[in-house]
């Protein structure tokens, strides 16, 4: 927001939202929205599907990473309750 020259308060008053609104979104802790990428790309000259792609790529590496520690935590479980002579092989 730094090259817009606009602090937190100053887009969330021009956006109609609060600010913990929007610095949830900023802070990646609340989503983006349709109503919210509508928004954003007519206060920013973009269009909403920019926010809607960036929204949906954090989707899928969240999506990716809990996969990820699934499969870790079940290949360490099975590890554990191998027999010991199946483990010596």
């Amino acid at each position: 927001m730094k090259p817009l020259e606009l602090t937190q308060i100053e887009l969330a008053n021009r956006l109609g939202m609060s600010l913990q609104r929007l610095n949830g979104i900023l802070r990646g802790r609340r989503a983006v929205t349709a109503e919210t990428a509508l928004l954003l790309s007519r206060e920013l000259d973009t269009s909403p599907q920019l926010w809607l792609n960036l929204q949906n790529a954090i989707d899928l590496w969240d999506a990716a990473e809990r996969l990820k520690m699934t499969s870790m935590l079940r290949r360490s479980s099975r590890a554990r309750s191998a027999p010991a002579s199946r483990a010596r092989n």
